[in-house]
């Protein structure tokens, strides 16, 4: 473990040129999903002309889609090489996001979707082998958290310039936008391309999938799976709630992504250190679990008691999930790093990935549904389930300690 007065600071990482080309990497695909993200539900809507429901159906088959391929794109990522499945998957999910522009009918949008989604998923899981790959182990955890600080400045970058393409809401200049959003991703990937394809102590044409055989490691793979619920806790639930129980104006909403926002910029490279050893990882993730039960329980306390009241209730429970967030951030990965060996990394961080995508979709079903018909209570009940996920995280981790030998042959850390 490196001591805290030994970890390199965001200058001497940006010093590494291989953390500035993650960085960059990041940076620029990440202006393209900002875009994306900002412009798809609109366009499809309003110019292909896809209903709610014909939308809500497509996005879901390629959610599901996703969620099977994250799994096989990690142990490919460890078979074939993280930075050759990393530009892959990259190049293939822009030129999806740029076929977009093409979509003139339903099935082509369902087609088109589930193509961006699956080959996001497999791009995701490739990135976190390759910086398990091109990093050394003491500057991991400070790199992961400045990618991810650097995210979220390519998401508001790209969110802007959405918005900007919003003021001339036509085909056209919806079609310009997407096929910028395309190329910025298929640019981010081909920034990996500078990186050396890393030669394994192990015979990659041996290389097999064994994650989903790891007892343990699934069942914190579940938990982690619960603690990425909290996503749609703040985009999905708290948007609803906001508008049917409380009398603040919608238009707060947006400043609570922007404390959000801000914190994860600001923050996230410091918070991610936690996550540089397994013990560490798992202190994240307890803290992630205990910060999104007490955020469940300052959104709901939000309701009916006046705008100022609710205003600071809100305030409070968006830094305790931003700092939740930025937890989950570093403990996940630095779980699931310290849980595999170095020619396995890509398939356990898919297998985290994988559950992080289930929390995803299964939130509005779950969450959403508990809080409309519950009120209070339902806020009550999901803070219940965060809370049990705490408890549950250092039992999973020390059994999967205990089983390294049967099931990778060793362990990384203690603890």
């Amino acid at each position: 473990m490196t001591d805290a007065t030994d970890r390199p600071t965001i200058r001497s990482l940006l010093r590494d040129a291989d953390v500035r080309r993650l960085c960059l990497s990041n940076l620029v695909r990440t202006v393209g999903t900002g875009l994306v993200l900002s412009l798809t539900t609109l366009y499809f809507v309003s110019v292909v002309k896809v209903s709610p429901a014909q939308l809500g159906i497509g996005l879901t088959i390629a959610g599901l889609l996703a969620l099977l391929v994250s799994y096989p794109a990690g142990v490919a990522a460890d078979r074939f090489g993280a930075r050759t499945m990393t530009v892959a998957a990259g190049m293939t999910q822009g030129l999806a996001t740029a076929s977009y522009a093409l979509v003139t009918s339903v099935p082509w949008f369902m087609v088109a979707a589930c193509a961006v989604a699956v080959a996001e998923a497999a791009a995701t899981s490739a990135r976190g082998a390759l910086v398990s790959q091109v990093l050394p182990r003491a500057t991991r955890a400070g790199a992961r958290g400045l990618m991810r600080a650097t995210n979220n400045v390519g998401l508001t970058v790209g969110a802007g310039l959405g918005a900007l393409v919003l003021l001339d809401p036509v085909r056209t200049s919806f079609v310009v936008g997407l096929l910028g959003a395309g190329l910025m991703q298929i640019g981010g990937a081909l920034v990996c391309l500078r990186f050396r394809e890393v030669a394994s102590e192990t015979d990659r044409s041996q290389v097999t999938a064994k994650g989903h055989r790891d007892l343990p490691v699934l069942g914190l793979v579940l938990v982690n799976g619960v603690l990425a619920m909290n996503q749609g806790v703040l985009f999905v639930v708290l948007p609803v709630w906001l508008v049917s129980r409380t009398d603040i104006q919608e238009s707060f909403f947006s400043g609570i992504i922007v404390i959000n926002t801000v914190f994860v910029v600001l923050f996230q490279t410091k918070v991610a250190w936690a996550g540089e050893t397994l013990g560490g990882a798992s202190r994240s993730l307890v803290v992630c679990a205990i910060g999104l039960g007490v955020t469940c329980l300052f959104f709901g306390a939000a309701a009916d008691v006046g705008v100022g009241a609710g205003i600071a209730l809100l305030v409070v429970g968006a830094v305790t999930h931003v700092v939740a967030e930025m937890a989950l951030a570093g403990g996940s990965w630095g779980a699931a790093t310290a849980l595999s060996p170095d020619h396995l990394h890509g398939q356990y961080l898919g297998l985290f990935s994988s559950a992080a995508q289930i929390g995803k979709a299964l939130t509005p079903v779950t969450a959403l549904a508990l809080v409309s018909a519950l009120g209070v209570t339902g806020w009550v009940i999901l803070s219940a389930l965060f809370f049990v996920a705490a408890l549950l995280v250092r039992p999973l981790v020390r059994a999967a300690v205990h089983s390294r030998e049967r099931y990778v042959g060793q362990v990384l850390d203690t603890v």
